[in-house]
């Protein structure tokens, strides 16, 4: 039991469990925030999918290939493009960014 405890490798996979575990629950509740026409269990709020994604891209940054195509079609298919795009991803962004 004293060997595991102090093992250097519990400390390195302890941590590396919890992140896992965080970014899988915060790209849930995203997922669940995001706008969709495919079954409502959440209701929509986009912003907050959107600060949601923004922490599991800052956590691990291969996150992106999961959002990337999501906010990327839901740019290309908004008539306000430059509405979402500066009112609501410029903002997340500087605010994960800075």
């Amino acid at each position: 039991l004293f060997a595991q405890v102090i093992s250097w490798f519990t400390f390195f996979s302890g941590v590396r469990t919890f992140s896992n575990s965080l970014e899988a629950v915060l790209t849930t509740m995203a997922l669940c925030f995001w706008p969709s026409s495919v079954g409502k269990v959440c209701d929509a709020n986009r912003p907050l999918a959107l600060l949601l994604a923004g922490a599991t891209v800052m956590m691990r940054p291969t996150g992106a290939i999961l959002w990337a195509p999501l906010v990327l079609h839901e740019l290309v298919s908004r008539p306000s493009r430059l509405r979402f795009a500066f009112l609501e991803l410029f903002p997340i962004g500087l605010a994960g960014a800075g």
